[in-house]
């Protein structure tokens, strides 16, 4: 049996929720269906991950990835149960964007 990695493991279930993010948001189930999984479920997991990705990562850039997914999506679930839908898709992080 291999040995554990766990970096690649919190990269790889990181993936798989940002993937269940994006399929629920196509395909209407997250708003036509009723299904609050986006916020209950996924944004918890993917801030919950990300938030471990931090004490994995040995790159700083990494790391501090990490810490912006982890308090975007907290920030996200934030404005879905507070109804805030008034800020969209502009990203100005540090992160992924150099200013």
């Amino acid at each position: 049996m291999p040995d554990f990695n766990g970096l690649e493991y919190t990269r790889n279930a990181l993936l798989e929720e940002l993937s269940l993010v994006e399929r629920h948001a196509r395909d209407g189930s997250a708003v036509n269906a009723g299904c609050a999984c986006i916020e209950e479920k996924h944004l918890l997991n993917i801030s919950g991950l990300a938030s471990e990705g931090v004490t994995l990562a040995s790159d700083a850039k990494e790391k501090d990835y990490y810490m912006w997914l982890a308090n975007h999506a907290r920030e996200l679930r934030r404005q879905i149960l507070d109804g805030d839908f008034s800020k969209r898709g502009d990203c100005v992080c540090e992160v992924c964007h150099e200013h």
